[in-house]
């Protein structure tokens, strides 16, 4: 009876993520981590997502309290409220600082329905605009 053994291109490329991430290279301060390996990091360590988001949950979970100086306060702070809640600022502010604890950098983009992305916005038109955010990181900002 003879027994068969795994080829050599089987040993060397681990079959799932953590695999990978258990023969990943050390990470050391002032590394350059892989967009991948931070990728991986996120979504298969056990802790992975809670180191990301936890500390972005805590203090968004905070009561922040806007003030607006030299205006009748009690309708600017209202309107800006009023927007935030319409804009879901909270989502986008959690998405992206934690885009930016996963990957280093994230970028967030105005986009304008019915505008090209390369059309110069006049920010005084704004209020009549229907706009949305777009949260991208690394790979896709570049």
């Amino acid at each position: 009876m003879t027994s068969t053994l795994p080829s050599s291109s089987l040993l060397s490329s681990p079959g799932n993520a953590l695999q990978d991430l258990l023969v990943a290279p050390d990470i050391v301060p002032g590394d350059v981590v892989s967009y991948e390996t931070c990728k991986q990091i996120y979504l298969y360590h056990p802790l992975g997502a809670r180191i990301t988001e936890g500390p972005v949950s805590l203090a968004m979970s905070q009561k922040r309290e806007v003030k607006v100086p030299d205006s009748p306060a009690e309708h600017c702070v209202d309107a800006f409220n009023d927007e935030w809640k319409a804009l879901s600022g909270d989502f986008l502010v959690h998405n992206l600082l934690t885009v930016s604890r996963i990957y280093g950098v994230a970028s967030i983009a105005l986009l304008v329905d019915g505008m090209k992305s390369n059309e110069q916005i006049d920010y005084w038109d704004l209020p009549e605009l229907n706009i949305s955010f777009n949260i991208l990181d690394p790979l896709n900002t570049s």
